[in-house]
């Protein structure tokens, strides 16, 4: 044995090694070469060896007087390597780039196709022109057709099954995660290429060390498209009473090495709603914070009625949207940033809901109707100031200023007997302020100190009246925060790691007053905590292990019962991830345990209206929800075959939680919560492919969500009732790009709900959606949209065909003439179908009526 261990570190001591790294000209590892060594001065081959991902590390076996190395692939040109007299013991390593072949065949040449895309590290530059097919006409249009991307319905982005952190423009964070006012307004032909970043971190200090996985996108605009650019598009025409419709929607941008802006101004009354800038954020920072663990609770609700079909359908309106965004680089160190956003609108719906609640044996009846007309107004401000006091040293300040005004006057009708005058009133006001000082230890490790102050506040008012009752609720959430909290962040070889100690303090005030019950409470929370999470890297494993740790000190004071609770409790939760990575796909499976406390919505004891006909009230409990999770996410993407394959699974089950207990009737639904120990579960699975056929021009999209919940609830002193809701969605999309005149796009939806109770309730809904587009030639190209729907399937009778066309005009280069039509067919009114585990409803709201459109379009 001892003589085989001899020999072997004898060969490995005295041989040559030859190490080669093979790449493209555009920076690719080459797959597929062979390695060739010859004595020179015969040109035998000697030896030989085959290489799969661009990377040899080559033994050899015999003794060259001069060394022949010959690299070869399909395609390429080969490229050789003269070693005169290979010293024993040493190590030859050489970069190696091949050049596509080109061959020369009676005046054709043919080159081999260059790839639409380039990998940089963690960075996916796609071209733009090679996904391009000109039908495009915003960003957001060929992000929907990149591998890997997702783009749903509302314009949110995953990339590699990750929600979007942000959309920077060239390498610079102007938007923040209102990302969407970019994507759906930047003309696509301004973009050269699109980056997908992964392991984004939008503190410099922190790159190389951070290690959460974030995923941004990065647009690079095309040379000469610096200084100031834009889009000027403004559309007059005709609605089908022959009022008329408006439509505008311009553009400045400015882009230099010191200044970065984005203004937008949107006037329109055709249903487009920009209130995209105003949508929770979801993303978290390092520290794990979003804004809506800072925000409180809308309790009288002013939202109306939305059907699930595309908004510019239902929303009558008559909006205006400004948007201003700056980032100055002030000098090497300072940069400052702000993003200014307002909107105002008027939006007229009329809406029926008719509800068959079943109750043991019996049905209750109940019929809704509304004339609305809603005015929200809200201005933002985000105001960011980085400081560079060294080059280890970054400063951040941050404070975000949200205003919100809306009222809804209505007309409402309940059972079509008895006609009230309905008044709602909201007025918001939130803020949050954040201070981080970022220190750079060294290469590999960071300390960052978070400071957060902020308030929200949001008063309501509920009035109705009639003759012969008056209804006036008054309500008020507040909610202060004040949270500290010290990062360690560090990365080695082997392991990167992130520990966090903090502490928070949290006061909810609320107040509700009607003309019977009154509702004064105070609760805080306090509590202070740590958090160690560790990830270890071993080949293609990622074994990423969390411990949370907090103790909680809950205070609950009650002026309407002259009551005070304490309660302090010390909580636990692990969680667990391990992920297996290969070069096109992710595994990855997690596992947590979470508990939480009670929410500020249910802190008040006695009755709020918060409609004509709900009431709600709550017994308050410090008991805490316990959840187990367990999830499994499979994510497969394949650049040069344009196929990207997501599926993920997850079970979530959980003991104790606030139950429901509804009263009901013909007149008021009176909703109890009270927490109770019983287990509800949750389980869900997603899978989408995506296929780019390059032969045939095709790209397919087919998705599929299953979505399982089990929950119980008290209907009209039942026992406790145990409840499933299922719901199966099915969706198919295929899109052409011909080198033809004609190309199309189809999408089929299939939606199944099932609730379960003593009675299943089933509906079946499809929603199709057909696009043909026709170049007519060089200057027309025109387009038809039928869109079709059917609530029940069952009751194919009652289903709506919208038709849309646009007829295009480019004169040149900058100009561009559009005439558009909408709702050629003028339906009016739209009814879709709901239910749960006790009611059916039926709600039918009205339309945009037919209107047609004159667009002149100038870019420069």
């Amino acid at each position: 044995m001892y003589k085989y261990i001899f020999l072997l570190i004898t060969t490995i001591s005295f041989s040559q090694t030859i190490n080669i790294n093979i790449t493209n000209e555009e920076g690719l590892l080459v797959d597929n070469c062979n390695i060739l060594f010859k004595e020179k001065s015969n040109n035998n081959v000697n030896e030989f060896t085959k290489v799969y991902n661009g990377k040899s590390l080559y033994i050899l076996k015999n003794v060259y007087d001069e060394l022949e190395i010959e690299i070869q692939s399909y395609g390429y040109i080969s490229e050789t390597i003269l070693i005169s007299k290979p010293l024993k013991k040493n190590k030859y390593s050489y970069d190696i780039k091949l050049y596509s072949k080109i061959t020369e065949l009676k005046e054709v040449v043919l080159v081999s196709k260059q790839n639409p895309f380039k990998i940089k590290n963690d960075t996916v530059v796609f071209n733009v022109s090679k996904y391009s097919d000109g039908s495009e006409k915003k960003v957001e249009d060929l992000l929907k057709k990149l591998p890997g991307i997702e783009v749903d319905a509302n314009g949110s982005i995953k990339y590699k099954g990750k929600q979007l952190e942000t959309v920077t423009l060239d390498g610079d964070n102007i938007f923040n995660s209102n990302y969407k006012l970019g994507t759906k307004n930047i003309n696509i032909d301004m973009v050269d290429e699109i980056e997908a970043i992964d392991n984004y971190t939008n503190n410099l200090l922190l790159k190389g060390i951070e290690s959460e996985g974030k995923v941004a996108l990065n647009l690079k605009l095309k040379k000469g498209k610096s200084d100031f650019s834009g889009n000027f598009e403004n559309a007059l025409g005709l609605k089908n009473d022959l009022n008329s419709a408006y439509y505008s929607n311009s553009y400045l941008m400015q882009i230099s090495s010191k200044v970065k802006s984005f203004g937008l101004l949107n006037l329109n009354n055709i249903g487009r709603s920009d209130t995209y800038f105003y949508e929770k954020q979801q993303n978290k920072s390092l520290d794990r914070i979003s804004d809506d663990d800072f925000r409180t609770k809308k309790l009288i609700s002013d939202e109306l009625f939305n059907p699930s079909i595309d908004p510019i359908r239902y929303n009558i309106n008559n909006q205006i949207y400004i948007s201003y965004n700056n980032l100055f680089k002030i000098n090497k160190r300072l940069t400052f940033k702000s993003n200014l956003n307002f909107i105002t609108d008027k939006i007229n719906s009329n809406q029926n809901i008719n509800t068959v609640n079943f109750i043991e044996n019996n049905l209750v009846n109940t019929n809704d109707n509304y004339s609305s007309l809603k005015k929200p107004n809200v201005f933002s401000g985000e105001f960011e100031l980085k400081y560079n006091l060294s080059k280890k040293t970054l400063f951040e300040g941050f404070s975000k200023q949200y205003f919100e005004k809306t009222s809804v006057y209505s007309t409402y009708l309940k059972n079509n007997e008895i006609g009230f005058q309905n008044f709602n009133k909201t007025k918001g006001y939130f803020s949050i302020n954040k201070f981080v000082h970022t220190w750079k230890v060294s290469s590999n490790k960071a300390l960052q100190a978070n400071i957060y102050y902020t308030f929200d506040e949001i008063p309501q008012t509920f009035e109705s009246i009639n003759s012969f009752e008056n209804i006036n609720q008054k309500s008020k959430f507040k909610k202060s925060t004040l949270l500290l909290n010290y990062n360690l962040i560090g990365k080695s070889k082997n392991f990167s790691y992130a520990f966090q100690i903090g502490s928070g303090f949290q006061r909810n005030p609320y107040f509700s007053d009607n003309s019977s019950d009154f509702n004064n409470t105070t609760f805080k929370n306090n509590y202070y905590f740590s958090n160690s999470r560790l990830k270890y890297y071993y080949k293609k494993i990622i074994i990423v292990p969390n411990i949370s740790l907090t103790n909680y000190t809950l205070y609950l004071e009650n002026t309407n019962l002259l009551s005070k609770t304490y309660s302090s409790n010390f909580v636990f939760e692990p969680s667990l991830d391990i992920i297996f990575k290969e070069k096109k796909s992710t595994y990855t499976v997690s596992y947590s345990n979470t508990q939480k406390p009670i929410s500020e919505e249910f802190i008040f004891t006695n009755n709020v209206y918060i409609n004509n006909r709900t009431i709600v009230k709550n017994l308050p409990s410090f008991d805490y929800q316990k959840t187990n999770s367990l999830a499994f996410n499979y994510f497969f993407n394949d650049l040069y075959t344009n196929t990207t394959v997501n599926f993920t699974s997850q079970f979530q089950k959980s003991n104790g939680q606030y139950l429901s207990d509804f009263s009901i009737d013909e007149n008021f639904s009176i909703i109890k919560n009270s927490f109770f120990y019983e287990k509800n579960s949750s389980f869900n699975t997603n899978f989408r492919i995506s296929k780019f056929i390059d032969k045939l021009s095709l790209n397919l999209t087919y998705s599929s969500t299953y979505i399982k919940n089990k929950y119980p609830n008290v209907l009209n002193n039942s026992d406790i009732r145990k409840n499933t809701n299922e719901v199966f969605k099915n969706t198919f999309i295929i899109r052409t790009g011909f080198n033809s005149k004609i190309n199309f796009e189809n999408s089929t939806s299939l939606k199944i709900i099932t609730s379960k109770s003593i009675i299943t309730n089933i509906n079946n809904s499809l929603n199709n959606s057909y696009k043909i587009r026709y170049k007519i030639n060089k200057k027309y190209k025109a387009s038809i949209k039928w869109d079709v729907f059917i609530p029940n399937i069952k009751n194919k009778s009652n289903n709506y065909n919208f038709v849309d066309f646009e007829l295009n005009y480019k004169l040149n280069d900058k100009i561009n003439f559009i005439l558009a039509g909408n709702n050629l067919l003028n339906l009016k009114y739209f009814k879709q179908i709901e239910n749960n585990d006790f009611s059916s409803f039926i709600s039918t709201t009205n339309l945009t009526q037919q209107f047609f459109l004159f667009n002149m379009e100038y870019t420069f």
